[in-house]
């Protein structure tokens, strides 16, 4: 186990420089979550619980690397807004920074942990 504990934070570590596929970070959270355990259970579920600003992250690393590597094509010379990956994009800028209440950015200042500007 110790050996083990050693390889995953290895693979975090050289993350930081060279980042694993969501698929693979999918399968190693699948593999600890069937970790038997001891003690208290609810401490040991919050651990291994999916962490999901970590997978917002990975998610948006992934659309990124997806956008470079031609998914969507170039975008037309006109009507760029009423394309599928416009839409997403207006979409998933609202919900991460949008000025109305329930996005990301709001929800993070009201818990304290992003600080509001000018404030």
């Amino acid at each position: 186990m110790v050996e083990a504990q050693r390889l995953v934070a290895e693979a975090a570590e050289r993350s930081g420089e060279q980042p694993v596929t969501a698929v693979t970070a999918e399968r190693l959270m699948e593999a600890v979550g069937r970790l038997r355990v001891t003690g208290n259970p609810q401490a040991a579920e919050s651990a291994t619980a999916p962490d999901p600003l970590a997978e917002a992250l990975s998610a948006v690393r992934s659309a990124t690397q997806a956008v470079a590597n031609g998914r969507y094509g170039k975008a037309p010379a006109e009507g760029v807004r009423n394309t599928r990956a416009y839409r997403l994009w207006a979409q998933l800028f609202d919900a991460v920074q949008g000025e109305a209440e329930g996005s990301l950015l709001r929800t993070l200042q009201e818990r304290g942990f992003v600080k509001r500007r000018g404030r």
